[in-house]
């Protein structure tokens, strides 16, 4: 009997987790381990929700945008600083990230939600920015990470410095869109963990991003080990620009700990 309370006991413990990159605050449930966090042999990522029916970081629509506009309908999301612009962080217009996609898949956790079925996977596109903690004295909060996925994945030891990582110690942070409720209603989704890797945009249902944003698109060109590449590839040269670029002070996307639909200047 004290055998079987040991196994039982071993199994609880060993698919609980933590992220052991330096970070101030414990997710609520964590299935990642080590610095970056992996859970089944990917990278993985905290996720918020927000609503935003501005053109973006990426300049997509109109201003505002309807809620049954792709980019506000579809499963799009606003990447971190680092990951948005690993060379230009404060970008915030036109990243050179803007309409990279990425799988992600449930691990069961969640940084302060409420835990969900492991396994379920999204294509999410990114056409936003969210800048909330970076080069800020209260960072990194949740998308003030100081390293890009990449060179985090590339380099664990560097990883493990303070603020290479967010709050909740992930190297990538995704705020989902959640316009029409598509992912606290369609996904049940609250704040939950995820793994991230990045995909062609083909595995996804969106719009047309050459006609609909103004922002050009990367150009991807190997789908073999993306997560554990320690750059993204190139920008693509052309540009169609479908509308003008927005001047002044951008948008950049909030995101809530609670989850709760709000926008910032």
């Amino acid at each position: 009997m004290h055998v079987h309370l040991l196994i039982v006991l071993y199994i609880v413990y060993a698919v609980d987790g933590e992220s052991s990159c330096q970070h101030s605050d414990t997710p609520k449930s964590s299935m990642c381990t080590g610095c970056p966090p992996m859970f089944e042999g990917l990278p993985c990522a905290s996720t918020t929700r927000y609503n935003d029916m501005t053109k973006g970081a990426c300049g997509c629509g109109g201003e505002p945008n309807p809620p049954d506009f792709w980019t506000k309908a579809k499963y799009t999301s606003a990447g971190n600083a680092m990951m948005m612009g690993p060379t230009d962080p404060y970008q915030s217009w036109c990243p050179t990230n803007c309409g990279r996609c990425f799988e992600l898949c449930s691990t069961g956790g969640t940084i302060n939600g409420e835990e969900t079925v492991p396994g379920v996977c999204i294509t999410t596109m990114l056409e936003n920015r969210c800048g909330d903690g970076y080069g800020e004295d209260y960072g990194p909060y949740l998308c003030g990470q100081e390293m890009s996925p990449w060179d985090c994945i590339q380099d664990p030891a560097r990883c493990q410095n303070d603020k290479a990582t967010n709050m909740y110690g992930y190297p990538a942070h995704f705020d989902l869109q959640d316009a029409t409720l598509q992912v606290s209603s369609g996904l049940g989704w609250n704040n939950v963990e995820v793994t991230f890797v990045e995909v062609s945009c083909d595995q996804g249902d969106f719009g047309d991003w050459e006609t609909d944003c103004y922002c050009p698109r990367p150009v991807l060109r190997s789908l073999h080990c993306l997560h554990l590449s320690p750059r993204p590839p190139p920008l693509s040269s052309t540009m169609t620009p479908s509308m003008a670029p927005l001047q002044g002070n951008l948008h950049l996307s909030s995101s809530s700990l609670l989850g709760e639909d709000t926008a910032r200047k």
